[in-house]
């Protein structure tokens, strides 16, 4: 019996070395998700950062060239982290881990990447997995 499991622990971990890491080229949220974050953001977010994104007198902007540079090869639960404990403004951590996840799903959309068929997951350990990376790979 111990042989099946060391098999299946070897098969599992062969399939997951042979994918590779995730990237936030991989379409690792739903547009479902990013629609339910795009509504917590315009809540709980939009007036520091703005209805664009494109951030206030004391918040940075969450799209483009600036946002890309701070997160450039760094996985999404140092950004969901960050954000649950920060933000929002006067209350942090006082939104659902669905929020702060959603809320990632939205500013990934916002900033180019593509939608999958899976939703972004509330694990840290999972979002760990998946680096953002502002080009897509070759």
């Amino acid at each position: 019996m111990s042989g099946v499991v060391l098999g299946a622990a070897l098969l599992v971990s062969t399939v997951v070395a042979a994918t590779g890491p995730r990237t936030t080229w991989d379409g690792v949220f739903t547009p479902d998700q990013a629609l339910a974050g795009e509504a917590a953001y315009d809540e709980h977010c939009s007036t520091c950062h703005l209805p664009n994104l494109e951030g206030g007198e004391d918040a940075p902007p969450l799209v483009g060239a600036p946002f890309s540079a701070v997160w450039e090869g760094r996985n999404l639960a140092d950004l969901a982290g960050r954000m649950q404990a920060r933000m929002p403004q006067g209350a942090p951590g006082s939104l659902s881990r669905d929020a702060y996840v959603d809320i990632v799903a939205f500013l990934l959309q916002k900033n180019g990447f593509p939608a999958g068929p899976a939703p972004l997951a509330l694990q840290a350990e999972s979002l760990a997995d998946i680096r953002y990376f502002a080009q897509a790979p070759h």
